[in-house]
């Protein structure tokens, strides 16, 4: 049955996590400008938003869980009004490939393992487990 759930994971979320992929290519300035750093958080809350839903209408409630806490990480720097940290840039840089390598690993338990261990870094400004 997850098989199931993370093939039509998979199938709607592909280029929802393309777009995310290139949300911090070069986005630099998100360290640097608070304008900046705005528009780079809306738009990964936006990608999270909308992956959560994926994940959700795809019955995977872990996976949905973690987009929303990385959604609420967003939200708390948006809160702050600051620029990102590079510690939060390179975490949000990152996540794509956390996500691809769930997906890639059929979801499997070493793979979920990575993903609650980056959730858990300290450079978050809600780390899991907190």
């Amino acid at each position: 049955m997850q098989e199931e759930n993370l093939t039509q994971f998979s199938l709607k979320a592909a280029d929802l996590l393309d777009e995310l992929w290139g949300v911090m290519t070069d986005q630099l300035p998100a360290t640097e400008e608070i304008a900046d750093a705005e528009r780079t958080l809306k738009r990964y809350i936006k990608l999270m938003q909308r992956l959560g839903e994926v994940a959700d209408n795809s019955r995977m409630t872990g996976l949905q869980s973690a987009c929303a806490m990385v959604e609420a990480n967003l939200e708390s720097v948006q809160h702050e009004e600051r620029v990102l940290t590079p510690a939060e840039f390179d975490l949000l840089a990152g996540w794509p490939e956390q996500l691809l390598g769930f997906v890639m690993s059929q979801g499997d338990s070493a793979a979920g393992e990575a993903m609650v261990q980056y959730l858990m870094q300290s450079a978050w400004p809600l780390p899991l487990g907190e």
